[in-house]
């Protein structure tokens, strides 16, 4: 398994240490302990909002009243993520990050977007840095939406092509 499933994972490396977009991420010389899956950069991610908030707050961009529309945000996205998951999960499609799909879901949360679970993390990113309201709270969340943008939707949308074509 292990061996098989390292040929799919290598374009999962993480974002933050490629030279580029361009650069070749699935180059042997990337160390296995570099991986970098989804949920690791959400919480990477998260930990960076949180510390740049306490270390560089720079500016309050949003007054404090918006902290629990940024609750609400960050846990409809945490929903959004989860009920995504399950669906996955009960149709029977592989639900690792880097495994291979077994059925190409159109309905329910894929119905409404091709990523739910990346939308999902991107609200929850979203809802931290309203609730904790500060530029340093907010300056890891564009670094997160390009590596999902760059990195792991690409190579998503590619195997899914392979794996279904036109129906994809």
């Amino acid at each position: 398994r292990r061996a098989a499933s390292s040929a799919a994972t290598k374009s999962y490396r993480c974002p933050a240490l490629a030279a580029s977009p361009f650069s070749d991420r699935t180059s042997p010389s990337y160390s296995s302990l570099l991986r970098c899956e989804p949920p690791q950069c959400l919480l990477l991610a998260l930990v960076a909002m949180a510390a740049m908030h306490l270390l560089l707050p720079i500016e309050r961009l949003l007054p404090r009243d918006c902290f629990w529309g940024g609750a609400a945000l960050a846990l409809s996205g945490l929903l959004l993520a989860r009920l995504a998951f399950g669906q996955m999960s009960r149709e029977g499609t592989s639900t690792e990050f880097d495994g291979r799909p077994t059925r190409l879901l159109t309905a329910g949360w894929f119905g409404v977007s091709r990523n739910p679970i990346y939308l999902g993390m991107a609200l929850l990113l979203a809802g931290e840095a309203t609730m904790l309201g500060s530029v340093g709270a907010v300056l890891p969340l564009p670094f997160f939406l390009l590596a999902m943008h760059w990195w792991y939707v690409p190579a998503e949308e590619r195997r899914l092509d392979e794996l279904f074509g036109p129906a994809w």
